[in-house]
């Protein structure tokens, strides 16, 4: 896109705090070194394209941006925009703040679809400000992975309401120790850069099935682990075809996609 000789007005991230810079500096805060480097925690933004059937909005994550001082080029992400594709009439308004109303609340600018933090959001709580966020791929799209490290033990790690997910993945972990299972890969992952992933329990799975399509890269016929255990033998999985639960053998082969909560 174009640099015109107007200087950005900046108010939010990486410094915190209201100033004028230049499109070099702009463009300098998604370096890896920068201060709150948006790297880590990238702005969203409104891309908008005009084609036959009119204009077309679509909600992106900017993942990189560059500029030779006449232009400024982004890379951005997005699970339902097709890679390599084609636009005309481009338009880029980052960090949209619009409010959004969602199951009869308005949010301001964060709601359930939203890339933010390393993913997309798929809850909110009643402030509108907190939720979880799910990692925007399967963390072992090529293989599916065991619940158990190995040997049928009790974990104790039966938390199944929302908020449990992440003291079920620690519980887990702290008996069954190091290995790749279910819960190490989910709290392995790294996502936007930040480390606080974990297994969703049963419930906070049931909410990723029910956004399943704001969310993306599922494929239906799946069946996704949680961290919720039923006894030392089985553990619970839910099918993202119809979205029905059963306790399973833990050595049974699933697949993982991982949440964290901001």
């Amino acid at each position: 896109m174009p640099v015109t000789n107007d200087i950005f007005a900046f108010t939010d991230r990486p410094d915190r705090e209201h100033k004028y810079i230049s499109a070099y500096e702009f463009v300098s805060y998604w370096s890896d070194d920068a201060t709150n480097s948006f790297q880590f925690d990238p702005p969203n933004a409104m891309f908008t394209s005009v084609d036959d059937d009119g204009i077309a909005e679509v909600e992106v994550v900017i993942i990189g941006a560059s500029t030779d001082g006449d232009n400024i080029t982004y890379t951005i992400q997005n699970p339902k925009l097709t890679e390599n594709a084609t636009f005309e009439d481009v338009s880029l308004f980052v960090d949209d703040n619009v409010g959004v109303e969602y199951d009869g609340v308005e949010y301001d600018g964060l709601h359930i679809g939203q890339p933010y933090q390393g993913g997309i959001i798929f809850y909110l709580d009643s402030t509108g400000q907190h939720g979880l966020i799910a990692a925007s791929e399967d963390l072992n799209w090529e293989e599916s992975v065991q619940w158990y490290n190995g040997t049928f033990i009790t974990t104790d790690a039966t938390g199944t309401a929302i908020g449990t997910g992440l003291t079920n993945t620690n519980t887990i972990i702290a008996v069954q120790g190091s290995g790749s299972y279910a819960a190490s890969i989910a709290r392995d992952y790294n996502g936007g850069g930040y480390t606080d992933w974990f297994l969703p329990s049963q419930d906070e799975l049931n909410l990723m099935y029910e956004h399943k399509t704001e969310i993306g890269g599922f494929t239906d016929y799946y069946y996704y682990w949680c961290s919720t255990e039923h006894n030392n033998v089985y553990a619970w999985f839910q099918s993202f075809n119809d979205g029905y639960f059963l306790p399973t053998n833990k050595n049974f082969t699933y697949y993982v996609r991982a949440v964290r909560a901001f």
